[in-house]
């Protein structure tokens, strides 16, 4: 059983260098034991995604999915193999996780009304006085002390050149890029988790984008690696950016926005971006639901991020770093009702299964990223890491 979130006061850190094969090695040796307990408690993944892997569609969908890895991102596959050497865990486990938002749900099956609670929500601010980017990291209570930070300098098979270098809060067994994190670039993001409808097999996995812009030099190469062109995701998901020295862009060097993507929905081989800049002095938020593209959503997650945005009206932009502090911090009362709606969240039992696992700050002006267990304007950080770019 998962210890609640606010017991364990640590977040380990792994500092690695080497080519993707051998970053991935390192991590699978390190954190052997934190994917195996992973997988050990992962009740879906076993009954489900496992499940489904074993049908011909199932088994159909991952070979089509890793054919188009190998062909887009044949590094990152490797990343995972040697992560799957690292921790002895069967590649096709690792890849897995990776798809299985592909993975049907059963018709037999009803529809979790919790499902959708375990939203992250992200805070822009963008001012001459604070550069700052906020983010609650939501999932399973599975994740809660399952978790770690990878900072890697990634080398070309050369084993000279440096290709990626960069910081990420990583899940056991994901590829790093997934949460939130920064690169030698400047180059600071986060992530929010959408469900649209309607999925894609036979497109890149979103996760590998993910990967893919941590080695991003700026917003233009962010945005080429997320359109994806040739191939585009196989979901939807929203990326919050902020380009330190950019560049790519005219007028003010610095540049924030949200990039809302999704698959295009009419067959084209690219994903379709939906970008807002966050303007020189205003702040901007975003959870799990699209605020400008009109793909068609689940039902499930909605609530909760109409809820989030109507509780972030009750704060006035432009944010400062204590009101970043105060909103990533809100928790409502425990009624069983408005609890699952909060932006700090906590889980109550084994019918409410996410909270928030982390809380991370990142203060640009000041190059420092500060990382919480618990609600950060009543705890200080775990850990305060220092943003090198």
């Amino acid at each position: 059983m998962c210890e609640s979130v606010n017991t364990q006061q640590q977040i380990p850190v792994l500092y690695v260098r080497g080519t993707n094969y051998e970053i991935g090695h390192a991590i699978g040796k390190t954190f052997c034991n934190l994917i195996s307990n992973f997988f050990e408690l992962n009740e879906d993944f076993k009954n489900s995604v496992l499940s489904f892997y074993g049908t011909p569609v199932g088994k159909n969908i991952y070979d089509e999915s890793l054919k188009v890895a190998n062909q887009r991102f044949p590094h990152y596959v490797q990343e995972i193999q040697g992560m799957a050497d690292g921790s002895g865990i069967p590649f096709h486990h690792l890849y897995l996780l990776h798809i299985e938002n592909l993975v049907p749900a059963s018709d037999s099956e009803p529809e979790n009304p919790n499902k959708g609670d375990q939203g992250c929500t992200s805070l822009i601010t963008n001012t001459r006085e604070a550069l700052l980017l906020g983010h609650t990291e939501d999932a399973s209570v599975a994740m809660s002390n399952n978790f770690y930070i990878v900072s890697a300098e990634v080398l070309a098979e050369d084993g000279v050149t440096v290709i990626e270098n960069f910081a990420t809060l990583t899940y056991p067994g994901y590829l790093p890029g997934g949460t939130m994190g920064y690169n030698e670039h400047g180059i600071v993001h986060s992530v929010n988790s959408i469900y649209p409808k309607k999925r894609f097999p036979t497109r890149t996995s979103y996760l590998f984008l993910l990967r893919a812009i941590l080695g991003a030099k700026n917003l233009r190469e962010v945005e080429d690696i997320l359109r994806d062109e040739g191939s585009g995701t196989h979901d939807g998901f929203s990326v919050n950016v902020i380009s330190t020295k950019d560049s790519s862009t005219p007028g003010d060097v610095i540049t924030a926005c949200n990039i809302e993507v999704s698959a295009s929905q009419n067959g084209s081989p690219h994903s379709d971006l939906y970008i807002e800049y966050v303007q020189m002095g205003n702040s901007y938020a975003h959870c799990n639901k699209y605020l400008r593209c009109p793909v068609e959503e689940e039902s499930w997650p909605g609530a909760s991020s109409v809820e989030r945005h109507e509780t972030l009206r009750n704060f006035t932009k432009p944010y400062n770093l204590p009101t970043v502090q105060k909103i990533l911090s809100v928790e409502l009362p425990n009624d069983g009702k408005c609890s699952k709606y909060s932006i700090f969240k906590r889980s109550f039992g084994p019918d409410d299964p996410y909270e928030t696992i982390a809380v991370g700050i990142f203060d640009v002006f000041a190059k420092r990223w500060y990382l919480y267990r618990n609600p950060p304007d009543k705890s200080g950080p775990v850990a305060v890491l220092p943003m090198d770019f």
